[in-house]
């Protein structure tokens, strides 16, 4: 074979650093894992030929294009797969540089390496991922992210072919006769140097390859091909193109500037975008309240008749996540212009996570994390039956596209955004964001337990300002401050914060303490389901951006390929207690990857908790103690677990604190309801002597009374409170690799 420039021992270690290492196998095994390891570290893109501008072109040795390769740079062929061959031969295989035509004959080089008595070709400068070396004499098929290619190497001569559906496209074929260096200065040159030779002087292209995703922007459009999926995203002009080469693809900034301002000056169109309008696909389970599910339902045609969509550029997908013979008959509107879909649970279970021990193997209604696992098979199947590019919106079902705000009235309900039409901006103009983490107001998302006892407080304060007022005065009560922060979680920052301030009923400012004490009266069952009767969530200001992995109830997907990096891990342990959370090991996963960027944006949604709306403590109507002390346990192993993955210290160690958290928390709960109960019975109150405070009294002492009810005591906490340190722990031991064999059966 022809002999390749030695590369001295220094820059061979720091070639092999920039691959992450070597097995040191001299095997057709160790060659493939150098490929895959350099298209994984080196990218492909044409930034060079762009910035040159078809000036003169010095053609680079073999081991300046190491070194660059040695920092990552990259580019296309003829700096990256010489110089690879050059490592190969210094690793102790026999290498040499052959010649594949694309367009024009000897028009792209590759490396033809012979090892353990086979010849190989290897091409890791065309950016297409070939992730394994190409026998001669052998054929071979494979798909990688939704790319799939069949090689022919037979009497007829050597074809790397692509398949697309039922169609073969000739990528390339090969001379395995071996060349010199210099021979191919030429056809370098001639690509360098001449519009009209190839297409590198008149479109740009990149691309980043990891195990998990193909990063590729051609001129204005910017795809992700991940979990068997295209998600594709229009860049509109200069900046946005850097922004993604320079953020997503890690391209060095001044090579990136130069590439795209050189293809800018010849062509000052070539970045324009011709992508359709997205979809908007709005997904979410239930376990049966129609009445929820049809306010969403509703709420989506309004804002989408608001935001001057097309009726197909919107679709609902529900799943019914109900046991068969419970399941209620979901009507939903049959007067919406937009597709809704329903879909049973059992129809989509993920048998895959089930299989690696991602998602316990229950009889619905499943658990939250396993019912997103059924979701996101649902939300695949609708994917795949419509190429469009699609902006999946994953809510909770007792979601509304709406806000709650504060007026001149009082709280008001304003649906006057159009959200989806915001989403849609969003998708066009953020392209270097993969995941928008949307806001709440309402309702916040967590257990009504962690709620209790802060309005118990705060039922205490109101009721002797009303019992002192009388039941003709005007509630004018102090303006309460939200500018603490998670003011309304009895668990914010790890610690009871039950007694840090005061808040007043508000939306009734005005009004008799009569008409107060009914709507207290009215409002306080949903309590006992999370809702906010005292702490609501209002519209303020925009939310600070910031980069986070956390993903929960109100989240875009705005790369659709992104919804299948991590699953949604929950266990269910020995004692039959299946761990909640699930979302927070999911962003722990996610976090890991690093390749995937998320934020929170200013997209509040209105979440609104009922009595009987089965949102606590679980899937059933089960509210004894015994059950409440159980799924208060699933909430502290599930967070325990987040935290460890985290921050790596032992699950235990969280579990306890957050245990002893719920404990403290159950007493302040109790000691709340004493009080309130002496507030609303202490003798000589005028509600006593009132027909209609009295009917408002008795309401309310039967909320109490339901609540210390279900109240479990410390001994059924403790009960509860099962050794569960090494199961956990050994979930998360197993969950890393779960989750990658989970994300790679998409594919």
């Amino acid at each position: 074979m022809c002999e390749l420039t030695e590369l001295s021992p220094d820059l061979r270690d720091r070639y092999l650093d920039r691959l992450g290492g070597w097995s040191g196998q001299v095997s057709a095994q160790g060659l493939e894992e150098l490929q895959r390891k350099h298209l994984y570290a080196v990218p492909f893109h044409n930034l060079a030929l762009l910035e040159s501008g078809g000036r003169p072109y010095r053609v680079p040795s073999i081991v300046e294009t190491a070194q660059s390769n040695a920092t990552g740079v990259g580019g296309t062929c003829h700096l990256t797969t010489p110089a690879f061959a050059a490592l190969l031969r210094c690793l102790g295989f026999q290498a040499a540089l052959v010649a594949g035509t694309i367009r024009r004959r000897g028009d792209h080089i590759m490396a033809r390496v012979r090892v353990e008595g086979q010849d190989f070709f290897v091409d890791v400068g065309n950016g297409h991922p070939y992730l394994h070396p190409l026998a001669i004499g052998q054929e071979r098929r494979w798909s990688v992210h939704s790319w799939t290619f069949a090689w022919r190497s037979d009497a007829a001569g050597h074809r790397l072919i692509r398949l697309v559906g039922d169609q073969e496209r000739l990528v390339y074929s090969v001379d395995p006769q071996p060349r010199a260096w210099k021979d191919f200065e030429q056809t370098i040159r001639a690509h360098h140097e001449h519009l009209g030779f190839g297409p590198f002087l008149s479109s740009l292209r990149a691309v980043r390859m990891s195990p998990a995703c193909i990063q590729v922007v051609r001129n204005g459009v910017y795809s992700r091909y991940s979990a068997g999926l295209v998600s594709q995203r229009p860049l509109s002009g200069r900046s946005q193109v850097i922004e993604v080469l320079q953020d997503r693809l890690g391209l060095e900034p001044g090579l990136v500037e130069g590439g795209v301002d050189g293809l800018l000056a010849r062509d000052p169109g070539a970045l324009s975008s011709k992508l359709p309008a997205p979809r908007v696909l709005i997904a979410t389970q239930t376990i049966g309240r129609t009445r929820q599910v049809r306010e969403l339902v509703r709420s989506v045609e309004q804002d989408r008749l608001r935001s001057g969509l097309a009726s197909d550029q919107v679709e609902v997908l529900v799943l019914d996540n109900q046991a068969g013979q419970d399941r209620k008959s979901l009507r939903l509107l049959d007067d919406l212009a937009c597709s809704v879909k329903v879909v049973p649970v059992q129809a989509h279970r993920d048998s895959v996570a089930e299989d690696l021990g991602l998602s316990p193997t229950l009889q619905p209604p499943l658990p939250i994390g396993a019912g997103r696992h059924a979701l996101l098979r649902a939300v695949r199947a609708c994917l795949v039956a419509d190429s469009r590019p699609t902006i999946v919106w994953l809510v909770d079902d007792d979601m509304q596209l709406a806000q709650l705000r504060k007026g001149a009235e009082g709280l008001e309900i304003h649906s006057s955004r159009g959200l989806l039409a915001e989403v849609v901006e969003l998708w066009r103009s953020r392209p270097e964001l993969s995941v928008a983490i949307g806001t709440y107001t309402g309702d916040p998302p967590i257990p009504a337990f962690a709620t209790w006892a802060g309005q118990l407080h705060d039922l205490v304060a109101n009721l002797s300002a009303l019992a002192e007022m009388g039941p003709e005065g005007a509630w004018s009560p102090p303006e309460n401050d939200r500018g603490v922060a998670d003011f309304y979680y009895d668990h914010a920052g790890d610690t009871l914060t039950v007694e840090e301030g005061i808040f007043w009923l508000e939306g009734v400012d005005g009004r008799t303490g009569r008409e107060v004490l009914v709507h207290l009266a009215d409002s306080l069952p949903s309590m006992l389901a999370g809702s906010q009767v005292f702490r609501p969530l209002v519209a303020g200001g925009p939310p600070p951006s910031r980069t986070t992995s956390a993903r929960g109830g109100n989240v875009l997907f705005l790369d659709a390929d992104t919804l299948f990096a991590a699953p949604f891990p929950s266990l269910r342990c020995s004692d039959e207690v299946v761990t909640r959370r699930a979302d927070s090991l999911a962003a722990a996963l996610l976090e890991r990857k690093g390749d995937v960027r998320c934020e929170v944006v200013d997209l509040p949604l209105l979440h609104g908790r009922r009595p009987q709306d089965l949102s606590s403590p679980a899937a059933t109507e089960d509210t004894t103690p015994k059950a409440v002390a159980r799924f208060m346990e699933s909430q502290a192993r599930g967070i325990a677990l987040g935290r460890s993955m985290a921050d790596g210290r032992p699950v235990g160690e969280h579990l306890a604190r957050r245990r002893g958290l719920h404990r403290a928390g159950v007493v302040k709960t109790r000691e709340g309801l004493g009080r309130a109960l002496a507030a609303l019975n202490s003798p000589g109150i005028w509600w006593h002597e009132d027909a209609v405070g009295l009917v408002c009294r008795d309401r309310i002492e039967s909320v109490l009374d339901q609540l210390a009810e279900g109240l479990p005591s410390q001994s059924v906490l403790a009960a509860a409170e099962v050794d569960v340190d090494e199961e956990l722990e050994k979930f998360l031991e197993l969950l890393p690799e779960g989750a990658e064999r989970w994300e790679a059966s998409w594919t």
